[in-house]
């Protein structure tokens, strides 16, 4: 997914193209690939045809990668901040040439790398949260047939699976239904999840970005990951 860790950037920028400029269309590539993603269901809801599965499509890739980038990108974003002191002065430890002085261009960018850190390490984990939010009845619901199949059963298994089953067709059509509709797209960021506790997918997306992001401003990272959450997985 963040394929310019492998493309060379004098492929899309100039060979004197700093630290400041990388970053910021490091940055900008989710967004640009975002809006070439909508085209599809906003060509569908333009045409007056049927959209519901397009969007569905769209959400759940979208959603998919912003998960998968958002801890590379916040990590190259939170460099902009990670500076070092030496006899003649602080510099960015990301590129040694650039200086972290109080400069007009210096706070300029700055101020851009601030709002990437509001959209990406913070505004990322509130969308997850938020959508899940909205959909807090299917969810609990959802949870608790999962767990109530892996007592019964002793096999733990994916809510897609359990709206395959014949039983819960006929007993349980309201979970087939959120599986197969509203929540296709979204259901395996918390059918691991004990029932009530889908709010730490987006805690532990938070999580995954400040074991990687904020290790960046400090200087010796020599920390060690906690393991308190493991007990929330059923």
């Amino acid at each position: 997914m963040d394929f310019l860790q492998f493309v060379p950037m004098s492929c899309i920028a100039s060979s004197t193209t700093d630290f400041y400029w990388k970053m910021c269309v490091r940055a900008l590539v989710a967004p640009a690939a975002l809006f070439v993603l909508w085209l599809w269901p906003l060509s569908c809801i333009a045409r007056g045809k049927p959209y519901e599965r397009a969007v569905a499509v769209a959400a759940k890739l979208s959603l998919t990668g912003l998960e998968v980038i958002t801890p590379s990108v916040a990590t190259n974003v939170m460099q902009t901040f990670a500076c070092s002191e030496f006899d003649d002065g602080w510099f960015l430890r990301a590129e040694l040439t650039i200086p972290c002085d109080g400069s007009a261009r210096r706070q300029k960018w700055v101020a851009i790398a601030s709002m990437f850190i509001a959209i990406y390490p913070i505004g990322v984990p509130l969308l997850l949260f938020g959508t899940m939010y909205r959909r807090r009845g299917e969810i609990n619901r959802l949870q608790q047939a999962l767990k109530q199949n892996d007592s019964e059963q002793t096999e733990v298994i994916s809510a897609k699976r359990l709206a395959a089953k014949a039983s819960i067709k006929e007993r349980r059509p309201s979970i087939v239904a959120a599986v197969n509709h509203s929540l296709l797209w979204v259901v395996r960021k918390f059918e691991r999840f004990n029932p009530g506790q889908w709010p730490f997918a987006a805690f532990l997306l938070l999580l995954r970005v400040m074991q990687t992001s904020v290790l960046v401003l400090i200087p010796t990272q020599n920390l060690q990951v906690p393991r308190f959450m493991l007990p929330l997985v059923r």
